[in-house]
């Protein structure tokens, strides 16, 4: 079966034995950017969230149809960002979602009620999985101060995703994803 993902938060973590997600800071990136010439941190992708219909589990046996991996990126001046990689398990996919646009809209829903909204820079970039023929969409969102204040406060409920071809709505199960991504990326 699919693996199954229990909604946690990180005070929950040690009651999982998943020690993989004890909140240790580790980053890909932690230096000086080569092209700017300032400081810049980069933290290791995570799982955001997963999402198979239940109509098709049984033909990817084991596979989610869609994984979404993010992480946060800071740059000397206040500038942080949001990396989401989309990988799906269809080689239709380029023709079902279309990729995201430049200023393609991802709303995350807080478990406070309140909505964010980020705006995705540059579109997406397309790849191809050549041993699964997965296709693999990378979007990048800045965050701005204030919307930075909000989700480290409160725990993601669900992400809406903008498509060039519609939208879908994601249940998240890192809930505390950005709380503790930013974290670490404040050096707290």
């Amino acid at each position: 079966p699919a693996p199954a993902y229990a909604r946690v938060s990180r005070l929950d973590w040690s009651s999982t034995g998943d020690s993989h997600h004890e909140r240790t800071c580790q980053f890909t990136f932690d230096g000086i950017d080569a092209f700017t010439n300032q400081p810049r941190r980069e933290l290791q992708p995570e799982l955001f969230f997963s999402h198979t219909d239940s109509r098709i589990k049984t033909y990817l046996r084991e596979r989610e149809y869609m994984t979404c991996h993010g992480y946060l990126t800071s740059i000397a001046g206040g500038f942080r960002y949001l990396t989401l990689t989309f990988r799906i398990a269809s080689r239709t996919a380029q023709r079902e979602y279309g990729g995201i646009r430049n200023g393609g809209l991802l709303n995350l829903k807080l478990l406070d009620g309140s909505t964010i909204s980020l705006f995705s820079q540059g579109g997406s970039q397309l790849k191809v999985d050549p041993k699964t023929n997965d296709i693999i969409y990378k979007a990048r969102y800045p965050i701005d101060y204030q919307k930075e204040k909000l989700i480290s406060r409160s725990e993601i409920d669900q992400v809406r995703v903008v498509w060039a071809t519609g939208y879908e709505d994601y249940e998240v199960y890192n809930i505390d994803f950005f709380m503790n991504q930013l974290v670490c990326l404040n050096g707290n």
